[in-house]
């Protein structure tokens, strides 16, 4: 798991027999690409010098920026790509996400809109995050990569390595929020992203008030039943996040992207494939949104990883305090708790490496 701070990006190195394969999951914001190049330039002869999957979970640019990188520097050696569309192919995702944009530009001038983004610089940084997913695919086109890609739902697994497949979103799921996906466009993902990382980002360098504080100690003292019961309010994009599960007779390596509560329990996911786990990524850098007493009761993971900056809610405290009163324990790690790490690594015999810069 590359340092990538409130990013994800994630790099699985399988073998078995006389065959491996070296999957990706997301890219991470791209100014953090170096570091995942720079793994990746360590591991891929060991691999054949081929990216055999590159899993693109869902749209937010924490996620998806620095995939446009990876495409651009290993389009040749890339087998397959799942990513889900809010279009039916590709050159119409490409269309219709242009008319966003330009929709968008024009109502930067606009004096409601001007009002409405006052929380942030401008609206400049919603139209690049915008252009992130334009560009993922543009290239994804302009290098003939349309045939290997996939929009994967559950049952979808990598080609000779069944052990690697999806549980979320189920094809049903996906469509039932697919209006909603057009309707909220990337426009309100960045903003709902945004407003939440500048409270988080104000939080944790403010003074705690004396009712935090007391707060604060009440629920230290029972954190599992202080944790949200719904994903309420958690955007479209972040439900139906690609979810993968690594299946190695009875261990199982669960990541969830930026999943949400009702992406298990609507769907009816909670059964013996992910009851138990060896290991368990985080979802959405550990938000407090994403995660409830039930899903942690029933993962009840050995070790778990947070891709996150570390700072107030990223990972939430009550998460964090939660699995510490279960097997967890104290096997929660998270990427950017050293500044100086590149990655955390965890091996088939159950060791983790901080591996720093």
């Amino acid at each position: 798991m590359i340092n990538v701070q409130d990013g994800d990006a994630i790099i699985l190195m399988l073998e078995k027999e006389n065959r491996n394969a070296l999957i990706v999951i997301d890219g991470g914001y791209n100014k953090y690409y170096g570091k995942i190049k720079r793994r990746l330039e360590e591991v891929l002869p060991r691999f054949g010098n081929k990216i055999d999957l590159l899993v693109c979970t869902h749209y937010d640019n924490d996620h998806l920026s620095g995939v446009e990188n990876i495409i651009e520097d290993y389009h040749s050696i890339i087998r397959e790509i799942w990513i889900h569309k809010v279009e039916h192919s590709l050159s119409e995702q490409e269309k219709y996400l242009n008319q966003e944009i330009s929709r968008l530009q024009e109502s930067k001038d606009d004096e409601k809109s001007i009002k409405e983004f006052s929380a942030f610089d401008s609206m400049d940084f919603v139209l690049e995050a915008y252009k992130d997913l334009v560009r993922v695919v543009e290239k994804i086109r302009a290098y003939g990569l349309e045939d290997i890609t996939k929009e994967a739902t559950r049952g979808d697994f990598l080609a000779g390595f069944e052990e690697f497949s999806v549980i979320s979103p189920t094809k049903k799921y996906y469509d039932d929020y697919l209006e909603e996906l057009k309707d909220e466009t990337y426009l309100n993902e960045t903003k709902a992203l945004l407003l939440e990382h500048q409270s988080e980002d104000r939080s944790e360098f403010a003074m705690p008030k004396l009712t935090e504080i007391m707060e604060e100690e009440i629920v230290a003292s029972n954190p599992c039943e202080h944790l949200k019961k719904s994903s309420k309010g958690v955007s479209a994009t972040n439900m139906v996040s690609i979810v993968t599960l690594l299946k190695i007779d009875d261990r199982k390596l669960l990541f969830t992207g930026d999943s949400g509560i009702e992406s298990f329990t609507d769907q009816g996911l909670l059964d013996k494939n992910i009851k138990d786990l060896e290991f368990l990524d985080l979802s959405h850098h550990g938000s407090k949104y994403n995660t409830s007493k039930e899903l942690l009761e029933y993962f009840n993971p050995e070790t778990v990883f947070v891709s996150a900056k570390n700072g107030k809610n990223r990972p939430s405290k009550n998460i964090v305090r939660c699995l510490n009163e279960k097997r967890t324990g104290d096997n929660v790690f998270v990427t950017n708790k050293n500044f100086d790490t590149w990655y955390l690594k965890y091996t088939n015999s159950k060791n983790i490496y901080r591996v720093t810069i």
